[in-house]
């Protein structure tokens, strides 16, 4: 509709897919190069999708509002966009660990990734055992945990590697720059890639 009325194709099909996760809108070659390149995960709901909107409507409401209400808004946001996407696996599991989060905020505890995925995955296995034995879950929760612990590790690797011939102010800057464009691939590729050669 609006999207499609304000950008050309495949602009608008590659904008819906971020911010709906409308893979569908996509034309056949682009969907295509996205699966062959590994980069899928930029056009399904995701952990960053509710990230970024966290802190778009906290950044905006905290500076008109009192912080607790931008903090409530904040919630009440993710949780309608979780319901507006449609409640998948990915989306489920990201809304509750963003809801974790600006709880955390709201009692004033710092955020412990690890934790909040525990306790979402518990949440959505309690609810339905069966979701264990879901692909979509399993990889959603191996990409996370891969975010988590997994990319870290290599981050500290290749530091450690660069900072001898760079030197450390160099290497940070060529950190930052490689974790965007490989490392975080490559730590979900690790991670999720024995659970897509046993299913598929």
């Amino acid at each position: 509709g609006t999207i499609e009325a304000i950008l050309p194709n495949p602009d608008a099909g590659l904008l819906s897919g971020i911010l709906l996760g409308l893979s569908h809108t996509l034309p056949d070659d682009l969907d295509q190069a996205f699966r062959v390149t590994g980069l899928t995960h930029i056009i399904v709901i995701s952990g960053f999708n509710i990230s970024l909107l966290i802190q778009a409507v906290m950044l905006s409401s905290q500076r008109l509002l009192h912080r607790w209400l931008g903090l409530g808004i904040g919630l009440a946001t993710i949780t309608v966009y979780a319901l507006f996407v449609g409640p998948t696996p990915p989306v489920v599991r990201a809304t509750l660990m963003g809801c974790a989060f600006v709880v955390g905020q709201l009692l004033g505890r710092p955020c412990h990734p690890l934790t909040s995925l525990a306790a979402a995955s518990l949440i959505m296995t309690a609810w339905n055992p069966l979701m264990l034995w879901g692909v979509s879950f399993q990889l959603s929760l191996a990409a996370t945990v891969a975010l988590i612990v997994i990319e870290p590790i290599l981050s500290r690797g290749v530091y450690n590697w660069m900072s001898p011939h760079l030197g450390r102010d160099r290497a940070a800057s060529w950190l930052r720059v490689l974790r965007d464009v490989l490392l975080t691939t490559v730590a979900a590729q690790i991670a999720t890639l024995p659970i897509i050669w046993y299913h598929f």
